[in-house]
């Protein structure tokens, strides 16, 4: 999808990595994030794109988006009510036509960390389902990134490394491990 001239929600934009990328490319950007000081770092990095101080468990979002992404966000909500509430407040918000972009391991793994928890992809489809909107694709972004590494801890020292030896894992047909990381694609039909 190009995003040019689309509305766009960054959720969890952080350090801004989407919300640059979305803007260069001609969108017009709404950042979300839980931290006072990513938000009003971007306000003066980007006075293009607007940004929101909230917790997406409890935010009202009003306005509707083409595109609503919630990059490597909602494993980081732990409580199951609070998790439940985000991604309908997520799927509430995309817009007749507009596509929800998620990221997680989408499986049945244990807690991988004191800070996250991943739900499985069955949970997603009926939360999605139930607001209206249909998974349209589920691809492969990576297995190393993200993960503890142990003795090969080192290589987070190479991102570029991390990166290309992710690539080459994909393509030998990684990406199918429940501990490797999915980009979830949800539609919403135009009407």
């Amino acid at each position: 999808m190009d995003p040019a001239g689309r509305r766009v929600l960054d959720v969890g934009c952080g350090t801004g990595f989407f919300t640059d990328y979305y803007l260069g490319r001609g969108a017009q950007v709404t950042g979300l994030d839980i931290t006072s000081a990513s938000i009003e770092r971007l306000r003066a990095r980007f006075p293009r794109a607007s940004f929101v101080l909230a917790d997406v468990s409890e935010a009202s979002l009003e306005e509707r988006y083409d595109v609503v992404n919630a990059f490597d966000v909602l494993y980081h909500i732990t409580d199951d009510d609070r998790w439940g509430a985000a991604v309908r407040n997520l799927a509430a918000a995309v817009a007749p036509g507009g596509v929800l972009l998620v990221t997680d391991l989408f499986s049945r793994l244990d807690r991988l960390a004191e800070h996250n928890r991943v739900r499985p992809l069955d949970a997603y489809e009926d939360l999605l389902s139930a607001a209206g909107l249909e998974i349209t694709g589920l691809y492969p972004t990576h297995v190393l990134l993200n993960r503890e590494l142990g003795l090969f801890r080192f290589l987070n020292r190479l991102p570029g490394g991390l990166l290309a030896t992710d690539r080459v894992l994909l393509r030998l047909g990684f990406g199918d491990s429940p501990a490797a990381n999915k980009l979830l694609v949800a539609a919403r039909a135009a009407t």
